[in-house]
């Protein structure tokens, strides 16, 4: 089994190789995959990290569409795609914040909604049954200064000693350490199921938890609060998924409070 991974220099493939070794798998930046289609002989699955950065903030332009181009790349070859797509094209939470497939969608950011209109011109370009699209819960790990919740508050930590919320520290969110992530995606590409599907940590964890777990394997600092609104508060159903693969890794609350103390320590030892 020969799993090409695009987007090697992105923080999730390289934390995902950083995990498992090479363990046979193939490492591709994207403008290596699109150059050069001769993987696609080898691989009997690809899994794509790699989006064009306008896709943060612009309008969906289908001539940039990167898993469209490596979806078409493959289309008549034996090789099954799996997505990353975002937790965000659900936009409107649930009233329980419990989170399963079936959940409306209604994606507020043009991230979300590119992701969201990325599914649907795959499920265009692959037959059903070589196509899993991935929905990732709040991903973390070491990742000093990268622009998302986790990454900002390492930073803040780093750079003054402090994490600031201008929201609720009691607001939950589904957190999944990228090592679990990295784990979880070598049980899914032995096995590869078509369909779409949640993957996180399936529990609720408040932020200022969080906060403190990492302040706490930092060895200082200090949490301060200036908004008392819940907000963006979601988990994820993993039932789908744990159907699917039984052996998917079960993360605890004190998993997560492990995941992130060693964030703190590492941030601490080796976080620039």
């Amino acid at each position: 089994m020969t799993v090409a991974v695009v987007g090697k220099n992105s923080f999730l493939a390289r934390s995902v190789q950083e995990r498992l070794g090479e363990n046979g798998w193939l490492y591709l930046s994207h403008q290596e995959a699109l150059s050069d289609p001769s993987w696609t002989a080898r691989a009997t699955c690809v899994i794509n990290f790699a989006f064009p950065p306008h896709f943060k903030k612009e309008q969906y332009r289908e001539a940039e569409d990167i898993d469209l181009k490596l979806a078409r790349m493959i289309a008549d070859a034996p090789v099954h795609y799996i997505m990353a797509s975002s937790r965000l094209v659900y936009g409107q939470r649930p009233a329980n914040f419990r989170i399963n497939e079936t959940q409306p969608l209604d994606p507020k950011t043009p991230y979300a909604r590119n992701k969201l209109v990325t599914e649907a011109n795959l499920h265009s370009a692959l037959p059903s049954d070589r196509l899993t699209i991935l929905r990732l819960a709040n991903i973390f790990g070491h990742e000093l200064n990268r622009p998302l919740f986790f990454g900002r508050m390492l930073s803040s930590l780093k750079e003054s000693g402090k994490i600031a919320f201008d929201m609720s520290a009691k607001s939950q969110r589904d957190f999944f350490a990228v090592w679990h992530l990295a784990d979880a995606l070598a049980v899914i590409a032995r096995r590869p199921q078509p369909g779409t599907f949640n993957l996180g940590s399936g529990i609720g964890t408040p932020c200022g938890d969080i906060a403190r777990w990492v302040i706490e394997g930092y060895g200082s600092g200090t949490l301060e609060v200036y908004n008392d609104t819940l907000a963006d508060q979601f988990w994820f159903d993993l039932s789908l998924a744990r159907r699917a693969w039984p052996s998917l890794p079960v993360i605890t609350q004190d998993i997560i409070r492990a995941d992130c103390i060693d964030c703190g320590q590492w941030l601490r030892s080796s976080g620039g």
